[in-house]
Order: structure tokens, then C-alpha cells, then sequence
């Protein structure tokens, strides 16, 4: 919370629902964060983005805990960043039953 005061102002930072393809066995869209130190008009004419995938090993941690490193790096870079919130354990089956890892 300290940080708050400390996280760049920027015109875009928005949640983002990206539609699954229509052969997906999900269907549940993925959600994205999207940063963008400019006015949003510009972002229709950028080529470059910046994709990130934070977390702390599929179990915690989302776009909104890394916010003020997705914030800076918009403002200092110049490019979008977008931020993919991706399952994590337990909730996403798949992390869930590769947790276990057998090291005999």
C-alpha cells in the first residue's frame, strides 16, 4: 500500500478480456492488464508492446502485485506493456497436477 504514492500516473491502465479461440477446450477469456504512458489514440499506430507474464511460480502474484514495475516500464520505454494474468494452482487444473515433481 506504501507504494501507491510512489507508481507513475499514466493515461491507460485498463483490464483487458482476450477471447480464447473457438476450438479452445477453455472458455473463460484470458485477462490482460494494459499500460500506456501515451494517449490512448496512439496505440491504434504503435508496432511495438511489451508482453509480460509475471508470477511467482504458477501459484501467486498477478498483474496488479508487479503494477508499479508494469507502470515504469511504459513510462521509461515508451511502449505498451500488456500484462497476461494467466492461471495459477490450484484454481488452473494444469498447474495444479504438475505441482508434484518427483526428483527419485
Amino acid at each position: 500500500m506504501i507504494t501507491l504514492f510512489d507508481r507513475p500516473s499514466l493515461p491507460v491502465v485498463r483490464q483487458i478480456l482476450i477471447p480464447r479461440p473457438p476450438n479452445s477446450k477453455h472458455r473463460k477469456p484470458i485477462t490482460a492488464w494494459l499500460f500506456w504512458s501515451r494517449p490512448e489514440t496512439e496505440l491504434e499506430s504503435t508496432t511495438d508492446l511489451i508482453l509480460d507474464f509475471p508470477g511467482g511460480g504458477f501459484v501467486s502474484l498477478s498483474p496488479t502485485h508487479h503494477e508499479e514495475r508494469l507502470r515504469r516500464w511504459a513510462l521509461l520505454t515508451g511502449r505498451p506493456v500488456l500484462s497476461i494474468d494467466y492461471g495459477k494452482a490450484p484454481e488452473c487444473e494444469h498447474y495444479r497436477s504438475s505441482a508434484v515433481i518427483d526428483t527419485d
